[in-house]
């Protein structure tokens, strides 16, 4: 393995697998509908172990991709009302379709933690959601 690939798998902050939970029509206003999804997640934020809740807003584009903005809680796995919150973040991105009916995203977000260790992290990756719901998230740290 190259130092270059070695050091680039070194920087994932951010790496959970999970299923859409959720879809809701929030506006058809438009030729142009926006949706709503949610997903539940598990995986790990900065080498810990951590489960999340994902909420984001997709609207449609004229020239067919899709304009997102997501906002996510990061909790310890154990179940309500157990689970301790980690972080929270928000992100934007861009995506487009797979061909496949799922959705390819690419994006940016910024961390928000009681810890001083997670707290102001900005991080950029990518977020896919397969025709079946599946969801894989892998973001890297930027600062």
């Amino acid at each position: 393995m190259s130092e270059e690939v070695e050091e680039a798998a070194e920087d994932l902050f951010i790496y959970m697998r999970g299923k859409v939970a959720a879809r809701r029509v929030r506006n058809v206003d438009t030729p142009y509908p926006v949706i709503e999804v949610d997903t539940v997640d598990s995986g790990t934020i900065g080498g810990r172990r951590v489960s999340d809740i994902v909420t984001y807003v997709q609207k449609e584009l004229p020239n067919g991709m899709y304009d997102g903005r997501a906002e996510v809680v990061i909790t310890v796995p154990g179940g309500a009302p157990t689970n301790e919150t980690v972080a929270v973040w928000k992100g934007i991105g861009v995506g487009r379709s797979d061909g496949q009916g799922g959705i390819k995203w690419v994006g940016g977000i910024t961390v928000h933690s009681k810890s001083e260790r997670l707290d102001g992290i900005a991080a950029y990756g990518h977020f896919t959601v397969s025709s079946d719901g599946d969801v894989v998230q892998r973001f890297y740290r930027v600062n």
